[in-house]
């Protein structure tokens, strides 16, 4: 059925790939944020504001991987 000024969903590989794309850049975030704190990946932030940033960017994530899978 065509449903008029329904946008066309993009492929589910498509889709994969991008959220790919977009978790290595999160991940890449969130490691120079480990850096910059001087903790190391996958512990918990030693500074306030920087646990509030990470918090932050896991709901950027959320939303963004959110906006990708709706496309």
């Amino acid at each position: 059925m065509n449903i008029h000024g329904a946008k066309p969903r993009t492929a589910p590989e498509v889709i994969q790939t991008r959220l790919a794309e977009l978790a290595a850049s999160f991940k890449e975030a969130e490691d120079v944020m480990h850096r910059f704190d001087g903790t190391a990946s996958g512990e918990s932030f030693g500074v306030p504001e920087m646990r509030e940033a990470h918090r932050f960017l896991e709901t950027a994530w959320l939303w963004a991987r959110s906006a990708i899978e709706r496309n």
